[in-house]
């Protein structure tokens, strides 16, 4: 089983988060200098620990619920990952939103007002709505529980945890602030002061950091998991669809992304997509076999 739905060693997501938290970790202790950073990488190793020795026990737990949070759980260290990122020294990075808001200038001059308070609520409502979205997605594709759901829900746990890693690497690389820290009461005057707004507004101050803003994860993650609901949950798709399309545009509307980060956060969710589908073929029987000597000559099984 490629996925190691029910294996006892670590599949190739759980690996690949393993490592990568790690490499972050160490990233951002080397840039920021602080004891705190540097607590935080400690931190980093007992969750890549708990990744590669303790994940692979609760996948083959008898409780179907263990077994989605075991899956999931990669998805969940990222986002500690993200509040990571705030720990980096800002005197110490060079912010590239002129250029994104140049870019943006030339297809969007100006970014329209939302005169409608309901509609201004509905967009911050989607905004919000992006881990309920993740999580709604990834336990109907883990639904009912089986090996096959099972699996099926950790092919798309690895498709996203790919593509946030990519998120994190160009945004550490190509830094930006966005918006909402750019042009704070612009965002205000936006949002306006309804109860979603004002939560959105919340959420920005509270459960947000600057940087890595371009590419937009947000967006990123919800195009790959729609792909996946596209292709074994076709009903959740078209119900979870709207929201998707209003957080994509809400992240514009209401300041707290530019248009090249959408852009480029399509991008690299499709290429995600392209990149995974290569690396683990889809299909009956099918998956990425080391050839050796015992399976020279042999048919994929």
């Amino acid at each position: 089983m490629r996925n190691g739905a029910h294996g006892g060693a670590p599949n190739a997501c759980e690996r690949f988060t393993a490592g990568f938290t790690i490499l972050l970790g160490a990233f951002v202790a080397l840039q920021a200098r602080t004891p705190a950073a540097t607590a935080a990488l400690g931190a980093d190793g007992l969750f890549a620990l708990l990744l590669l020795v303790g994940t692979p026990r609760l996948r083959r737990g008898h409780i179907a619920v263990v077994r989605y949070l075991a899956v999931g759980l990669p998805l969940l260290g990222f986002y500690f990952l993200y509040l990571q990122t705030g720990l980096l020294d800002p005197a110490r990075t060079q912010w590239h939103d002129a250029t994104l808001l140049g870019l943006q200038s030339r297809v969007l001059p100006q970014v329209p007002y939302v005169p409608s308070s309901p509609v201004r609520e509905w967009l911050a409502f989607s905004y919000l709505a992006y881990e309920p979205i993740l999580v709604t997605g990834t336990a109907a594709l883990f639904a009912p529980g089986t090996g096959g759901s099972q699996r099926r829900a950790g092919d798309a746990v690895r498709r996203v945890c790919y593509t946030l890693a990519c998120c994190f690497v160009i945004g550490l690389a190509y830094p930006a602030m966005s918006p909402r820290y750019v042009t704070p009461e612009l965002q205000v005057r936006h949002l306006g002061s309804g109860f979603f707004s004002r939560m959105a507004m919340l959420a920005g101050r509270d459960a947000m950091v600057p940087g890595t803003s371009f590419p937009s994860a947000h967006v990123a993650a919800v195009v790959v998991l729609m792909w996946d609901l596209w292709a074994a949950r076709r009903a959740l798709f078209w119900i979870l669809l709207p929201l998707a399309l209003s957080m994509t545009a809400g992240t514009v509307l209401l300041f707290f992304h530019y248009v090249p980060d959408v852009a480029g956060a399509v991008v690299v969710g499709a290429g995600a997509i392209v990149f995974d589908r290569w690396w683990n073929p889809r299909g009956p029987g099918q998956g990425r076999t080391r050839k050796t000597k015992a399976t020279a000559g042999l048919p994929l099984r």
